[in-house]
């Protein structure tokens, strides 16, 4: 129950408009308007439910977001459809980057990425990675008045990327850009993270299992297997590397899953609203932040007491992409209004809303902690942000559009 549908019914059906709602997706009738406003225009919708069967419903798009629509009769009613399962704009279905130092069965923890620049001035991206973009460096970033530094790559860095429809994962050399080794895991897998020490990568499959990845041999050595009703979709790893924090991405028994590392088991589980998509930890782990599919509030959950402590309401839909300053003191958050949201961690105020390209997916901060960088769903080109002003400093071009991003070392 994600991103666009493809639905397994006639031919005629597979030519419609992919869309979403949160309850179930749907696509429009091609007898609608090409291009239907928020106005009273009438239309019609298509929904596969999580039944697996077509529904027909008419009205309005004001009527859609009101949740208004009525019934309509249509020999379409009934017929058998499925959803697909691709997350396209999710977080972190790329892994972190893993480093000399870190690499498979290493306990030894990673280098500080948090160095001051050099005494240049020159910041350099040259390790800079979109996850959907097909070259491995995007251009520096420099100072006025300097040299721009010459890309350099480190032959050791490497990536683990998730191959959705293909129920893989991807191990990647990054210097240059090449495959390492292809890894099967339970169908429709979503997110990916490596615990601290980069000895197990966790990876998260929609239907309905969280597989357990060891670093050292490239192969799963475990598959936890959920009830059917379990949707695995977000992920996030405790700083101690004890705790993997799960969300079940669907509107029938919708909720957050905490898990044992060790054991591999599920010790809990916290209801949510329907959809819960993303999550991200604090740095100190102490809070869990949540993006709900087609919502602008976030909820913000107590690690310690797994309770609802807050809401982050943000300018548009906020389901996207999302990052902490090097402080933890800001979020930065994607949203459909084509901006970044500055929301102060303490009060959960939004503070600004910073312009960025259209349609932005992932952001990251850079390794020295000053810049954001945010990819474009739409655009080839990157957005850099200064991380102490909040001010929007310029664009990087890339070779194409991206939903995530990642940083190599």
């Amino acid at each position: 129950m994600t991103r666009s549908a493809l639905l397994a019914i006639p031919a005629l059906l597979l030519t419609l408009t992919a869309c979403q709602k949160s309850k179930s997706e749907y696509t429009f009738d091609p007898s609608s308007p090409a291009n239907p406003s928020e106005s009273g225009d009438p239309m019609t919708f298509v929904f596969c439910d999580s039944g697996g069967n077509l529904s027909v419903y008419t009205g309005s798009m004001s009527d859609f977001h009101s949740n208004s629509l009525q019934s309509a009769a249509s020999p379409l009613n009934g017929q058998a459809c499925q959803n697909s399962t691709n997350d396209s704009y999710t977080l972190y279905s790329m892994s972190q980057a893993t480093q000399a130092g870190v690499i498979p069965g290493s306990s030894s923890p990673a280098p500080s990425r948090a160095a001051a620049a050099p005494a240049s001035g020159r910041i350099s991206l040259v390790n800079t990675f979109p996850a959907a973009m097909p070259v491995p460096f995007g251009p520096p970033l420099f100072a006025s008045g300097t040299t721009p530094p010459s890309p350099t790559c480190d032959p050791t860095g490497a990536i683990y990327a998730v191959e959705h429809f293909s129920a893989a994962v991807l191990h990647l050399g990054t210097c240059p850009l090449h495959l390492i080794t292809t890894i099967p895991v339970a169908s429709h897998p979503l997110q990916a993270r490596l615990t601290p020490d980069a000895s197990t990568l966790i990876v998260t499959s929609y239907d309905s299992a969280i597989n357990f990845i060891d670093t050292a041999s490239d192969q799963v050595v475990y598959t936890l297997n959920t009830s059917p009703n379990i949707r695995p979709s977000g992920l996030a790893i405790s700083p101690d590397g004890k705790l993997a924090y799960v969300t079940s991405y669907f509107n029938v028994s919708p909720s957050l899953l905490i898990i044992n590392i060790a054991s591999r088991s599920i010790t809990n589980s916290v209801p949510l609203g329907n959809f819960p998509k993303s999550l991200l930890l604090t740095p100190d782990g102490a809070q869990l932040w949540i993006e709900f599919w087609e919502a602008n509030q976030l909820a913000v959950y107590d690690t310690l007491t797994l309770t609802q402590i807050g809401t982050v309401t943000a300018d548009g839909l906020a389901y996207s992409g999302m990052t902490f300053n090097s402080t933890a003191t800001k979020a930065y958050i994607t949203t459909t209004a084509n901006t970044v949201d500055v929301i102060d961690t303490a009060t959960l105020r939004n503070l600004a809303q910073i312009p960025v390209v259209h349609a932005p997916a992932g952001i990251t901060l850079s390794p020295t902690g000053s810049f954001l960088l945010v990819t474009s769903q739409t655009s080839s080109s990157l957005s850099v942000i200064d991380a102490q002003s909040d001010v929007l400093v310029g664009t990087l071009p890339v070779n194409a559009p991206g939903a995530e991003i990642a940083l190599a070392p």
